[in-house]
């Protein structure tokens, strides 16, 4: 019990220290590593042996972090010498990291290549075979539901987008037409899909799609 109430005074006598150092003057002119190599050996200082087990991993994916913005900010490395350098960057990530980082990118690296075999002409069977032999056949069967899904929603979309260009050509009051539309958002679209549908109205307004 007196180890383990030691161990708390030791962690917010750390916090303290910390949060001195961010009020300090010379932190607010250190870059990131600079910070956390500072943070690093605060915990040395106050936690002794019981820093690494309690900021370790943390401070491992830091340092991969700072490390990997040095090679992304690097111009005089090629791009295939800045992904093999960062590759081998995250290799040095604590297995359970590296897992869940691969678990999160994982889908989008099936859609790229899923867009890159469309774009050299591939077919919807050929699609089909891919996923299989990637991801298995019950995600290959998900991911064709949410290509139904999406194909249904980009035709309800354009359905809708050419209702209101035709009332703009047929009603020429700007009131009336507003209205006219506003019913027609209202009959065609749920609550939460009007939210989407503004979305995406809005996403393509600001890069001048709209």
């Amino acid at each position: 019990m007196d180890e383990a109430v030691q161990v708390l005074d030791d962690y917010l006598s750390y916090l303290e220290a910390a949060r001195s150092l961010a009020r300090t003057r010379s932190a607010a002119t250190m870059d990131t590593a600079e910070r956390l190599e500072a943070l690093r050996k605060l915990r040395r200082e106050h936690l002794g042996g019981s820093a690494e087990g309690m900021f370790g991993q943390e401070e491992a994916v830091d340092a991969v972090a700072v490390e990997r913005l040095k090679l992304q900010k690097d111009a005089s490395l090629t791009a295939a010498e800045r992904e093999r350098r960062i590759a081998a960057l995250e290799e040095r990530l604590p297995p359970e990291v590296r897992q869940g980082r691969e678990e999160a990118v994982r889908p989008l690296r099936q859609r790229a290549v899923e867009q890159e075999l469309l774009a050299g002409g591939a077919t919807a069977e050929d699609l089909h075979q891919h996923r299989l032999s990637t991801v298995g056949p019950e995600a290959t069967e998900r991911l064709e539901a949410l290509d139904r899904e999406r194909a249904q929603w980009t035709q309800r979309l354009a359905d809708f987008r050419a209702k209101r260009e035709a009332l703009g050509r047929t009603q020429p009051d700007p009131a009336l037409r507003q209205a006219a539309v506003q019913r027609l958002l209202f009959d065609s679209f749920t609550p939460e899909e009007r939210l989407r549908v503004e979305a995406s109205e809005a996403i393509e307004a600001a890069s001048g799609g709209g």
